[in-house]
């Protein structure tokens, strides 16, 4: 059976080469192999050595307790604009929200003190040192120096004057 089998690979011209052909690509798999195996193990070895005492930072001791007690209540990484912030008192008016995704590309047109809208973007500067932190589907979130204020949407539809002749 064997016979059967691999004789056609060594009595004919196509099988002969197919045979040295398959022979080849086996050493060159095997070849890669021998070689990997060194360059992994010397790139693990770096891995598992300890690190010396003097590239670890020093930890300086805390002595003032009172530092330690108000740890919890620090915003480590700033404080989070919630859900229940306190709507805004400055004469502004959200008339309309664009939302994109990414996000990055969402805009929103406000009217400041009654003026024609502009739109704005997260991170613009309004007028009176007011910064647009984020666009959320029903209101605008402001960073106003340090404290997050809330403009919602206006629902109500406007008045549109009648035209001449109406």
């Amino acid at each position: 059976m064997f016979e059967e089998i691999f004789s056609p690979l060594w009595s004919t011209e196509w099988g002969r080469r197919c045979s040295i052909g398959l022979l080849i690509l086996v050493s060159c798999i095997l070849i890669i192999i021998l070689i990997n195996i060194p360059l992994t193990w010397y790139a693990d070895a770096h891995l598992i050595k300890p690190a010396t005492s003097s590239s670890l930072p020093a930890v300086l001791p805390i002595n003032n307790s009172a530092q330690l007690v108000s740890l919890p209540n620090t915003h480590l990484f700033g404080k989070a604009p919630s859900s229940d912030l306190p709507i805004t008192s400055l004469d502004l008016r959200l008339l309309g929200i664009m939302r994109a995704i990414p996000a990055r590309f969402s805009s929103a047109l406000i009217s400041v003190q009654g003026a024609a809208a502009k739109s704005y973007e997260v991170g613009d500067h309004l007028p009176g040192g007011l910064i647009l932190a984020k666009i959320t589907t029903n209101n605008v979130i402001l960073n106003n120096a340090g404290e997050f204020e809330k403009l919602p949407l206006m629902r109500q539809l406007p008045k549109w004057k009648k035209a001449p002749g109406e």
